[in-house]
């Protein structure tokens, strides 16, 4: 009976790229923390829940800077643009590695 391996070098390179990818998005986070409690006068929760619904694309609306200037307009589509990518890349690298133990279950069955 076969046995399926799933290799040490899948594994180290899994663990390797998802801590890089999900660290990038915590610093990215803070940053996003950091910004908008220190500029537009915030309280944590609604920053938390401001920096999550645009990083995820959800962007209800519903939570938007009170005083538009220009450099926070600015700060909050660069935001938008490198928080999605980041968010991307999490999943990205999430699903590249499902897809390798896939392919390697499939080697081993068929």
């Amino acid at each position: 009976m076969r046995r399926l391996v799933v290799s040490d070098k899948m594994l180290t390179s899994f663990k390797f790229n998802a801590s890089v990818a999900v660290c990038t998005v915590v610093a990215y986070f803070g940053l996003g923390l950091a910004f908008y409690m220190g500029y537009s006068s915030w309280r944590l929760t609604e920053t938390v829940y401001f920096l999550t619904a645009t990083m995820t694309t959800v962007g209800y609306g519903d939570v938007l800077p009170s005083k538009p200037r220009a450099g926070e307009v600015y700060v909050t589509c660069l935001f938008v643009v490198f928080g999605v990518v980041c968010v991307g890349a999490v999943f990205s690298e999430i699903a590249f590695q499902v897809h390798l133990v896939e392919c390697t279950a499939a080697s081993f069955f068929f």
